[in-house]
């Protein structure tokens, strides 16, 4: 996804059990117009994953905070 500037997105964790393992979905999508702005795949969850995600995220915007 190109960079552009967006005004809201919203960010989402996911838990699911696959083959008796958990693992993570993390998702971020522009709020408005609904286009995928980034995924992720893990196996934990630890807030440094959710670092790394939001700043690529923020990658992906122009209006970063």
């Amino acid at each position: 996804v190109p960079t552009k500037e967006k005004k809201v997105g919203a960010v989402d964790i996911t838990e699911l059990k696959v083959n008796e393992k958990t693992i993570y979905v993390r998702v971020a999508v522009d709020y408005y117009t609904r286009k995928l702005l980034t995924i992720k795949v893990t196996r934990n969850r630890s807030t440094l994953k959710a670092f790394v995600f939001v700043k690529k995220v923020l990658k992906k915007c122009k209006n970063k905070l």
